[in-house]
């Protein structure tokens, strides 16, 4: 048996290391702005664009 491990090819490697390297970034950058959002202060109605209800029954009221 053959204790060396079967290396891909030259074109397959520098594939992986540029994915690699495009990974690491990445995650950099998620890890920058996941930080940035925590020292925000945080506003219950920015999450999903979510409006407050109106309540229609006051409108009734008026009339």
């Amino acid at each position: 048996m053959n204790d060396t491990p079967i290396r891909p090819p030259q074109g397959a490697s520098a594939r992986q290391a540029r994915l690699r390297d495009a990974l690491r970034e990445n995650l950099k950058r998620r890890k920058l702005q996941a930080r940035g959002r925590a020292d925000q202060p945080k506003d219950p109605g920015d999450d999903a664009g979510i409006v407050q209800d109106i309540d229609i029954g006051k409108a009734d009221d008026a009339t």
